[in-house]
């Protein structure tokens, strides 16, 4: 298929560790599993100082001469049994037959059954592949292994270093409705148990249309992510979007800047528009409040420049799934109402949604 050409999933010696071996693009990338600890019940001030920690992480992805080619982290919410809070309701409550606030709990865990969904974070990383491929991995390796002691000092828990067998599930189940989203232990049972295998994880055929593509047995629709909130907003905006129950994936891929580099691309930012702001001057022309704007933001990132921060090329992407058009339709129209109030505006890829698709899968694509 044209979308996933010259895509492979290679094993790599260190910890089992699943690698994408991109031969067209010549990269591998690698992914762990992540789980948060109750972001979105935290105050704002430990919201605010957990996000600052998980920027320090990148800022060590973004020094010179790093071999990280990209970054991106991908969020996807799948329908779910339900099996895991029940469980969870067994084994952690008192037991206590009379106890309200577990009569209280299994009823709420009743209600919510047919809506409950589950939430999966990984975190993908990728190479330039330089040399051989033994050492594209070995470098890989050693870039995810230093990536995971940092998110342990950021307060992000690293489930597991993805193996080739729990990547192929990643993959496997947003083109099967049938795949629940499997514990990691598992994963690698429920990929081999619905037919696919770390040797060949890739969908059958891809049909594309105008505004969607279907991947062998699920309808998919992607959007970028056009306009990020242009007004202050707190840490947790993206929780509309990101605690939905529609089946859907949200995706951001990174790609650092090193900072001679991002140097040159701010300054030569600033000098267009000063150069612009002097023709519309002589021209007589009015400076309007975007212009004003962009020009703040412009003159704010040479000083955060000026003072050591990290600098990213950066693009969003949301994909959203269903068994056939008509729910495909209506899940549309709840993650952009969702996305309205996270201040995000989307845009449907129309022409290209192959492509735009595997912008969500964790093989950090969707910058040019």
């Amino acid at each position: 298929m044209g979308a996933l050409r010259g895509v492979r999933l290679l094993r790599a010696g260190w910890q089992d560790m699943g690698v994408v071996h991109d031969r067209s693009g010549r990269t591998l990338t690698a992914a762990v599993s992540l789980r948060g600890r109750s972001f979105a019940l935290l105050g704002p001030d430990e919201q605010d100082r957990r996000v600052g920690a998980w920027s320090s992480v990148l800022a060590s992805l973004a020094r010179e001469g790093s071999p990280v080619h990209r970054v991106q982290w991908v969020a996807a919410s799948f329908p779910d049994d339900g099996r895991g809070v029940h469980a969870y309701l067994t084994a952690e409550a008192v037991a206590d037959a009379a106890s309200a606030s577990s009569a209280s709990y299994e009823a709420l865990l009743a209600d919510i059954d047919s809506y409950a969904c589950a939430h999966d974070v990984v975190l993908a990383v990728q190479v330039r592949l330089t040399k051989s491929v033994d050492v594209g991995c070995a470098t890989l390796a050693r870039e995810v292994g230093s990536l995971t002691r940092l998110l342990a000092d950021a307060d992000v828990h690293v489930e597991s270093v993805l193996s080739a067998e729990e990547l192929a599930h990643q993959l496997l189940r947003t083109y099967e409705p049938g795949v629940p989203s499997a514990a990691r232990a598992s994963a690698s049972a429920s990929a081999t148990a619905s037919g696919g295998s770390a040797e060949d994880p890739w969908p059958m055929a891809m049909e594309e249309t105008w505004s969607s593509v279907r991947v062998d047995g699920m309808v998919h629709a992607t959007f970028w992510v056009a306009e990020w909130p242009r007004i202050e907003v707190r840490s947790d905006f993206l929780a509309p979007l990101l605690l939905g129950s529609a089946r859907s994936t949200f995706a951001v891929v990174m790609e650092p800047l090193g900072s001679d580099a991002a140097v040159r691309k701010v300054e030569a930012s600033r000098t267009a528009d000063l150069a612009d702001s002097e023709l519309r001057r002589r021209g007589g022309f009015v400076s309007t409040a975007r212009h004003a704007r962009e020009s703040e933001v412009l003159a704010r990132r040479e000083s955060e420049l000026a003072e050591g921060h990290a600098s990213f090329r950066y693009a969003g992407f949301v994909t959203i799934s269903a068994a056939n058009e008509e729910d495909l339709a209506t899940a549309c129209d709840t993650v952009q109402h969702a996305a309205g109030q996270s201040r995000l505006a989307l845009r449907r890829l129309y022409g290209d949604q192959a492509s735009a698709y595997t912008c969500t899968l964790p093989l950090c694509r969707g910058l040019r």
